[in-house]
């Protein structure tokens, strides 16, 4: 675990010299194949990055509920979401900065 957090404390700081390196350049143009030949370049594997990413940041939690409404049953709308969409047993509008406690049923 700890070479892992090495590995990705590395990729990083090989990101964040590319960055430094490509502040005051001009990206006009500049291709998909370009950025990823820039990075290999640089020795930063962008497969393994994004798996990196995926792994030490979205995690999953099993979490048991009951769902006591017609609702549709809890789910994340993107794969990177951090939390359930919820939905409301009502049907109401909101005016700007007002709150209210609503039903989800679960």
């Amino acid at each position: 675990m700890i070479n892992k957090i090495k590995d990705f404390r590395s990729t990083l700081k090989n990101l964040s010299d590319l960055q430094q390196q490509l502040g005051s350049a001009n990206l006009d143009g500049l291709t998909e194949s370009d950025t990823k030949n820039i990075l290999d370049n640089l020795g930063v594997n962008v497969e393994d990055l994004e798996k990196n990413f995926q792994k030490s940041f979205i995690k999953r939690l099993e979490v048991n509920y009951v769902l006591k409404s017609d609702n549709k049953e809890l789910e994340y709308a993107y794969e990177t979401d951090s939390g359930f969409d919820l939905r409301s047993n009502e049907s109401f509008i909101l005016k700007p900065l007002e709150r209210k406690l609503v039903s989800t049923g679960v």
